[in-house]
């Protein structure tokens, strides 16, 4: 895929791979750390970010700051302010994974005791009216809109249903303040797709 590279070091975040696990590449032996470096130089202005700032969050210290390869400045907060300028509609599986990079971006500042102020500030509150608008948006069977965040949608199809509410389940799950996990409206859509699994193991989904 186009963004296979920068989706893999957001990949390994995710899974908590620790930085000086190796990676074998035809025979040579690299490090995270290798694709970390190469993931700051390749940073560029008004470009999908999204895997970056998940990566680079849950990797470096929130106020780390560095140079592209072309000399330009960045930093955590430069990488949240432009995924705040992006739109979520339209992006990647629907905006769920450029949602979990703000998600990333602050749960690494607050596990550090630093203030969210700035685009931190701006990442929370974006969040928490994202969270309000999910639940509006959210189907009476506890599934989420099979048209993202686009608008509310219910569309019969089980993989669009897979698809659309697994990735909004997985991005709430994450992004909620824990006292929220038990919410009925949370617990009724893990059901819903619990069920929905369930029922149609026999689905051959897509990967992702």
């Amino acid at each position: 895929g186009e963004h296979v590279d920068t989706e893999f070091l957001g990949m390994l975040a995710q899974s908590k791979v620790p930085v000086d696990f190796p990676i074998v590449v035809g025979g040579r032996e690299f490090s995270i750390e290798d694709l970390i470096r190469y993931e700051k130089l390749t940073c560029r202005p008004k470009s999908e970010l999204t895997f970056k700032l998940i990566g680079l969050s849950h990797y470096l210290d929130s106020d780390a700051t560095w140079q592209d390869d072309l000399g330009q400045p960045w930093s955590i907060s430069r990488l949240i302010q432009e995924e705040l300028a992006q739109p979520i509609v339209g992006a990647a599986c629907g905006g769920t994974h450029r949602l979990m990079g703000f998600a990333y971006a602050v749960t690494k500042r607050e596990r550090e005791g630093k203030p969210l102020t700035g685009e931190w500030q701006r990442a929370r509150i974006f969040l928490d009216d994202y969270h309000d608008y999910t639940f509006r948006l959210q189907n009476a069977d506890g599934s989420f809109s099979t048209n993202w965040f686009a608008g509310p949608a219910a569309k019969p199809d089980p993989a669009r249903r897979v698809q659309t509410t697994g990735h909004i389940l997985e991005w709430l799950v994450y992004s909620l303040p824990q006292e929220q996990l038990d919410d009925e409206r949370v617990i009724r859509a893990v059901d819903y797709l619990t069920r929905l699994l369930l029922n149609d193991r026999q689905g051959n989904y897509e990967i992702g």
